[in-house]
């Protein structure tokens, strides 16, 4: 009578060694934590293999001199003493390098000499000082300290730049916190709509998610990323962007009302970044000093404005038609009737508003 062959693999299947004796299957005596281990070592695999490619690709990139320098200084010596200078590439982690702009100049010693506070300042245009470099903000108050303190040598470094906002701001506090700071002055908040990331920007794309903005910015402090963007991330004139430094111009088209609800986003931004360069400071044993920025100011008005949304060509027109009247009386120096039409274009468009709210 002939027997029936088991199914290999079988749950408990025997067999017989050379010896004649009977054997358990290999597969039904396998332990559990042999199996463990091999799915731990294909996790280990699949993770391991990516990260020390990468590590390699990165370390070969600044091995043969890829890329640029992201960090706000660059070494140097004077006199043979080592010195930090500006960097004149660090706006490129931000901006297409064709928009990119640059510190004013300055330089000190990588370690600190005695009996010395170190100053940095920190913003954008106006604490630079933009459009004369002049009335920079740091060069006033190295004077003022100086003058008020005679016994100590103050360093004020004037680590400002146009056109950035609290984002940029945030990396160049991590810098600088490097460097032994004794106070951080910071005076920024006019660009956070315009600047890097804003609902008004034309610099990078506009973005509302900050751990998604920071992670960028992360990404082009490494050679890896710094190639990625500068294949895949570039802005050029093929997209659309800027192709040349215009100022403030490049941002007439792209005015944020202040009812947008995308500023929610962009006050939280500024608040985050503002606590955490607070929180720089502190870690590197720094104070933190925050200025209010200046705004509509004889001297420093507002850009530009947009009617509210709503208007109809009629009231749009009769609106145009005081206000035009209004200018010409200005330029005549008619101060009396130029003031008396603006109000009456105020209270027109208004009345305009109040109408409609209650119809």
């Amino acid at each position: 009578m002939s027997r029936k062959p088991r199914k290999p693999g079988g749950r408990g299947e025997q067999g017989t060694d050379d010896r004649g004796r009977k054997t358990e299957d290999r597969a039904a005596i396998r332990s559990p934590a042999c199996g463990r281990r091999v799915w731990l070592f294909r996790l280990a695999a699949l993770v391991l293999g990516p990260v020390l490619f990468l590590s390699i690709l990165e370390l070969g990139l600044r091995v043969v001199g890829y890329g640029y320098n992201p960090h706000v200084a660059a070494k140097g010596e004077i006199d043979h003493k080592p010195y930090l200078g500006e960097n004149v590439k660090f706006a490129w982690r931000f901006f297409p390098p064709i928009l990119a702009r640059e510190f004013e100049p300055f330089a000190f010693p990588v370690h600190k000499p005695p009996n010395t506070y170190r100053v940095f300042v920190l913003g954008s245009s106006a604490a630079q000082g933009i459009p004369n470099h002049a009335f920079c903000f740091g060069r006033f108050l190295q004077f003022m300290l100086q003058e008020r303190f005679a016994g100590v040598h103050f360093e004020v470094i004037t680590t400002a730049m146009a056109a950035i906002n609290s984002h940029v701001v945030v990396e160049i506090a991590k810098d600088c916190a490097r460097y032994e700071p004794d106070l951080f002055v910071v005076y920024m908040g006019n660009n956070e709509v315009v600047g890097p990331y804003g609902p008004g920007t034309v610099l990078t794309s506009a973005l509302s998610n900050l751990p998604l903005i920071r992670l960028g910015i992360a990404l082009r402090a490494t050679k890896i990323g710094q190639l990625v963007f500068s294949v895949f991330g570039s802005r050029g004139g093929d997209r659309g962007g800027p192709q040349y430094w215009r100022g403030m111009e490049m941002f007439l088209g792209r005015q944020v009302r202040a009812d947008d609800p995308r500023l929610a986003a962009t006050y939280s931004h500024l608040r985050h970044n503002v606590e955490d360069i607070c929180r720089i400071g502190a870690r590197a044993g720094a104070e933190t000093i925050l200025c209010t920025v200046g705004v509509n100011l004889r001297d420093c008005p507002p850009f530009a404005s947009l009617h509210r949304p709503g208007l109809t060509p009629e009231q749009q027109g009769r609106w145009e038609t005081i206000y035009k009247q209004a200018v010409a009386a200005q330029s005549q120096g008619k101060q009396t009737e130029a003031v008396a039409g603006y109000l009456q274009a105020s209270r027109s468009r208004a009345r305009t508003y109040r109408s409609r709210a209650f119809s």
